[in-house]
């Protein structure tokens, strides 16, 4: 489905518990996030494994316009597109 279609099916993104500060109910910083896999880097920008760079920038580019804060996207959802092509296009570089 895609990163957008999971957003707009749960009505966009929504800060978790602790949003303001970063911090849960107990005063604990949320989980770190070790980093994006390739798997979930294609799901989200609707790629598959055959991808090339001008395929993963073009569906980037698309996505992007779709989830910027600035067209009444989160910042969220942007940051997530952008790691996404970061890593298919990394992975295409090894």
């Amino acid at each position: 489905m895609g990163l957008l279609g999971v957003a707009m099916r749960r009505g966009g993104a929504k800060p978790g518990p602790g949003a303001e500060g970063g911090r849960d109910s107990r005063g604990a910083p949320p989980p770190r996030r070790v980093g994006m896999s390739v798997a979930e880097a294609r799901e989200i920008l609707g790629v598959g494994p055959q991808a090339d760079e001008a395929e993963i920038r073009k569906a980037h580019r698309e996505l992007m316009k779709k989830v910027h804060p600035d067209t009444g996207g989160s910042g969220g959802l942007a940051t997530r597109v952008q790691e996404a092509r970061d890593v298919l296009l990394e992975n295409l570089r090894r």
